[in-house]
C-alpha cells in the first residue's frame, strides 16, 4: 500500500493534520534575502571574468589587470593618487592611503577584493571583461 492510498483512508481531520505537517516540513527554514541571493549568484562570475581577461591579456598579467579593474570599481573610478573609498579602507584596517597603495601594488589581493565587492560591482567587472573580449575579437 502506498502512502497516498494509506492517507486517503484516514479520517479527514488526520488527513488535514498530515498535509499541514508535510507542508510545514517542506517550508524552507531560512529564506534568503535578495542581497544574499545576488551575492551567491555573482560569486561564481570570477572564473568567467578570469577566462575573459586571459583571452585579452597575457596569462601571467591577466590577474593584475583584473585586480586593477576591481580596485578602480571599488574606489568609485578614482585613481590611486586620490584618497581611497571606505570599501577599500575596510579591507586594510589601520593602514594609511600610502600603506594601502603599497599593499595593492604588491598584488595578490584579488580574492579579498572579490569578497568585499558588492554584487553590482561584480556584474560591472563581468560586463567590462565581456566588452574587452568583444573588442579584442572584433
Amino acid at each position: 500500500m502506498d502512502c497516498a492510498s494509506f492517507i486517503a483512508k484516514l479520517p479527514y481531520d488526520l488527513q488535514d493534520y498530515v498535509r499541514d505537517h508535510v507542508l510545514q516540513l517542506r517550508k524552507p527554514r531560512h529564506v534568503l534575502t535578495d542581497a544574499l541571493k545576488s551575492d551567491i549568484e555573482t560569486y561564481r562570475l570570477l572564473d568567467r571574468i578570469e577566462f575573459n581577461y586571459t583571452q585579452v591579456f597575457p596569462k601571467q598579467h591577466a590577474s593584475c589587470w583584473m585586480e586593477n579593474a576591481l580596485v578602480r570599481l571599488l574606489n568609485d573610478h578614482r585613481g590611486p593618487t586620490l584618497p581611497f573609498h571606505n570599501r577599500i579602507r575596510g579591507l586594510f584596517p589601520n593602514a594609511t592611503d600610502e600603506g594601502i597603495r603599497i599593499r595593492l601594488s604588491e598584488g595578490r589581493h584579488m580574492h579579498r577584493l572579490w569578497i568585499a565587492a558588492p554584487p553590482h560591482m561584480r556584474r560591472q567587472l563581468y560586463d567590462i571583461s565581456c566588452e574587452m573580449l568583444v573588442h579584442r575579437i572584433g
